[in-house]
């Protein structure tokens, strides 16, 4: 999906600012083949590589993203807790907002959302979350990047905090009226036409017939626009 992305953005540009985005999605993209190559046992075996080619990928994506916005904006990284700078401040409550979409639809399907697969298993985390909400981060990714790059993003919609920026009124408002047309826009998804949205529930049902013992295990994530 971040791969997508780039080449989607990359060839919005002329040739010599596509390049480095064709470049980053080149190099995720050979990521993405390494783990047909992670063999093990349990997911304990194998998640410390699987992290570590994530970690990898993420950084090319980002910076890729980074270089691609107007210096104004531009940002070195991901940023939590605060965010670092207003980038990260929208992207940070994008996601906040997607995770709040997986944990109410792994509950609808009946699914517990603390207990994971990739992510770490225990009572404090939402680890199921994680997991449902990876496929899909490029969403937010996706919604926040269109808001800097067409020069939407204006320094009235955050705020200074000790140590960084947070999102005000005007930035969660601006934020969220491009972000649930995204969401609720009509897409094919495993041969239906589901919001975005709901390609989430959708698929929490699956796992959930796939963990009693029904249905197919086997899961595409590809989505095409109607």
């Amino acid at each position: 999906s971040q791969a997508r992305l780039l080449q989607s953005i990359g060839r919005a540009r002329d040739k010599k600012k596509g390049k480095p985005l064709f470049e980053a999605a080149k190099e995720i993209t050979a990521l993405t083949r390494k783990i047909n190559s992670i063999l093990g046992k349990s997911p304990d075996s194998v998640r410390g590589k699987l992290m570590g080619l994530e970690g990898t990928a993420g950084r090319i994506y980002f910076s890729a993203l980074s270089r691609t916005l107007p210096e104004k904006w531009r940002f070195l990284g991901r940023s939590r807790s605060p965010a670092k700078d207003p980038f990260n401040a929208f992207l940070n409550y994008a996601y906040g907002v997607l995770y709040g979409i997986c944990e109410k639809a792994a509950v609808l399907a009946g699914l517990d959302p603390y207990i994971g697969f990739l992510h770490t298993d225990n009572y404090n985390k939402i680890a199921l979350v994680f997991d449902i909400i990876e496929p899909r981060r490029v969403w937010a990714e996706d919604v926040v990047f269109h808001l800097f790059s067409g020069r939407r993003v204006k320094e009235t919609m955050y705020d200074k905090v000790p140590g960084g920026y947070t999102l005000n009124k005007e930035g969660k408002a601006t934020l969220m009226a491009l972000y649930n047309d995204y969401l609720d826009k009509l897409v094919t998804y495993n041969h239906r036409r589901l919001s975005r949205r709901n390609t989430v529930l959708y698929d929490c049902h699956r796992i959930a017939n796939v963990l009693l013992g029904k249905g197919d295990d086997t899961f595409s994530l590809q989505i095409k626009e109607v």
